[in-house]
């Protein structure tokens, strides 16, 4: 196994930041001589060999506004598709106690494939909101 994992963050302006990563690697594993191979060497390797991601976080004082960009690779073996998908979240403070937030998972598509076999585990576009409130 060997790969490349790199990242950085950047803050163009004091109110945002932006977070960029990396990754890429290839595996290839075996049995060693007289092993059962019972499960097969394909399912512990089961990974991505690419993976990128990009992060942007907005702080307006009491509101802040959060986007997280992100590419996953197919998985080999058994071959689950390449995605991209975005996350996101928008926030309010109302006061140091209160706050209120709507978030979103998985915007850009009703459904994606991250591993198996479809569709017992796609996992679904998700929108929540959120009050929180502290005593």
């Amino acid at each position: 196994m060997y790969g490349l994992e790199a990242w950085g963050s950047y803050q163009p302006l004091t109110w945002w930041r932006l977070d960029a990563g990396l990754t890429l690697q290839h595996e290839h594993f075996g049995f060693v001589p007289g092993s059962s191979g019972l499960l097969g060497a394909a399912q512990a390797g089961d990974d991505p060999r690419t993976q990128a991601r990009l992060r942007s976080s907005m702080d307006f004082g009491k509101i802040s506004f959060d986007a997280d960009f992100r590419y996953v690779g197919m998985l080999p073996n058994p071959a689950v598709p390449a995605y991209v998908e975005l996350d996101s979240r928008l926030a309010w403070h109302i006061s140091p106690a209160t706050g209120i937030a709507l978030s979103g998972m998985n915007l850009l598509h009703a459904h994606h494939q991250e591993w198996t076999i479809p569709p017992s585990d796609e996992i679904p576009r998700m929108v929540f909101l959120e009050l929180r409130q502290s005593f």
